[in-house]
């Protein structure tokens, strides 16, 4: 079983999984559950932080490439001498010209 599988059917299972930045797991949820998991989560931690690690990253990234497409597109905004509505990288259509205020459809 990969460290994803394990992390998905833990937590389907009812174990809450957390990885601090030290690499520590925590483990909390029903005993019965935990009592079933800890022996494969302890067996399989190096990957179980490594899929954490992974994922964390991944999601920074996504993050910060809507944050920044959000910045040109609020700088495409103040350019425009019209009234438009701009859709962000969502999809929503929530940016306006600079004279009107902010608003979602």
């Amino acid at each position: 079983m990969t460290p994803a599988a394990i992390i998905e059917q833990a937590t389907a299972d009812g174990v809450d999984l957390i990885v601090s930045s030290d690499g520590t797991v925590i483990v909390s949820g029903e005993q019965n559950a935990m009592n079933r998991w800890l022996p494969i989560l302890r067996l399989q931690k190096a990957g179980i932080v490594d899929t954490f690690a992974h994922a964390a990253a991944e999601a920074s990234l996504w993050l910060d490439l809507e944050s920044r497409a959000n910045k040109c597109i609020g700088k495409m905004v103040a350019g425009l001498k019209t009234n438009r509505t701009i859709s962000d990288v969502r999809g929503n259509d929530q940016y306006v010209t600079a004279d009107a205020p902010s608003k979602e459809k």
